[in-house]
């Protein structure tokens, strides 16, 4: 599609057609069915027209192929360990952190994509202490959600590398406080998790051939500094996303049913500060996130996977995200569902049981966003 051209919809029986116009100037003649598309075009907002656009549009030249297999392959290569050494569940902690602390990296000079991710593996290690610790207690579990979720929104003030951080972080939060533990498998969590990011992180400094440089950026602190009004949308994007994980945390402790955690993770996933309260790109998070749930319950019920096809799926999974998670999120978000749900297979959740109650959660998660991201449109 060529920069400049506009995308239009009509319905066609129960076919949905894309198709390219330029903007149409009113003199000029139509025949019927094209001036009633060029009207509806016309009165669909352009804020909506725009968000659409960009929730579709690849950015190719974000797209770095040998990099990310670097990444998919060291995740996928952890997952072989743990599972070959006789642990699976260990393998889920290392390749999340593995992931995580690769997708954090950016395309940036060594010093700084370094200082990123070991930034990043540190608070997954927090984020996964704090979920686990508090996973048997109903109460500290909802404070500490809320005030992680402001914390975690906010911190995309420093930058978008901090954001894809706080959010994160706040995923691993999610999903160690809805899988009970005791204080010391809390620990171990975060130990491995934080050691699968920080093995992503050493084979990066090896790998990447560039001449060190440390640049010198602001302290947190400062950039932070000037973000303190109620009118900044990142104070508004933590407090959208507090409220939002709160409910979704109480709604979880409530309505006890398989894997409820997935609706306050899915809430983190598709609420990002860019999106600033936009529903339309809420939404094609969202369609990434049912459509990798729906793509591994089709792997896994046309095909018989063993362990070494998980290791597969990870390898591809991981590598769609490691791909797109610049050039476009919600196909990122495809990956990175895909992989969470494969892994979880190695402890016994069977996909096709399991994923219809994922894709509730999800549903349940999108209805708690859509009037908080609508009404946080409504205040600029």
């Amino acid at each position: 599609m060529k920069r400049g051209m506009r995308i239009g919809w009509s319905v066609e029986g129960q076919r949905v057609r894309k198709y390219e116009h330029c903007v149409i100037k009113p003199h000029l003649p139509l025949a019927g069915k094209s001036r009633q598309t060029a009207y509806m075009s016309s009165r669909i907002p352009g804020h909506i027209r725009d968000d659409v656009r960009a929730s579709l549009h690849v950015e190719r030249t974000a797209i770095h192929i040998r990099p990310a297999l670097r990444g998919a392959v060291i995740t996928a290569g952890l997952v072989a360990l743990a599972v070959g050494f006789g642990h699976p569940t260990a393998a889920i902690p290392l390749a999340i952190g593995a992931l995580f602390a690769f997708l954090a990296e950016g395309q940036e000079v060594l010093g700084r994509r370094l200082r990123i991710m070991l930034w990043t593996s540190v608070w997954l290690g927090v984020g996964t202490l704090l979920g686990g610790l508090a996973s048997n207690t109903v109460f500290i579990g909802l404070v500490l959600s809320i005030a992680l979720a402001f914390i975690c929104g906010f911190v995309g003030a420093a930058g978008p590398r901090a954001a894809l951080a706080g959010v994160f972080s706040l995923v691993v939060f999610t999903i160690a406080l809805g899988n009970p533990v005791t204080p010391r498998q809390a620990l171990l969590g975060a130990v491995l998790i934080m050691g699968g990011a920080l093995v992503q992180t050493a084979v990066t400094a090896i790998a990447v051939r560039q001449p060190w440089q440390v640049d010198h950026p602001d302290p947190i602190r400062r950039r932070l500094a000037h973000h303190h009004s109620l009118r900044d949308r990142f104070v508004r994007h933590g407090v959208r996303l507090a409220l939002a994980i709160g409910i979704a945390t109480v709604i979880s402790d409530v309505w006890t049913f398989p894997h409820s955690y997935w609706i306050p993770m899915t809430v983190a996933w598709i609420t990002r500060p860019d999106s600033d309260g936009t529903v339309s790109r809420i939404v094609g998070r969202l369609a990434g996130t049912i459509l990798g749930l729906f793509a591994v319950w089709v792997i896994f019920t046309v095909f018989p996977v063993n362990d070494a096809g998980v290791v597969v799926i990870v390898l591809l999974a991981a590598f769609l995200a490691a791909t797109f998670i610049v050039a476009n999120y919600g196909l990122a978000v495809v990956g990175v569902t895909s992989m969470v749900v494969t892994l979880f297979t190695l402890i016994g959740d069977p996909v096709d049981q399991t994923a219809p109650w994922r894709m509730v959660a999800t549903l349940v998660a999108t209805a708690i966003i859509i009037p908080i991201a609508a009404f946080g449109r409504a205040e600029r």
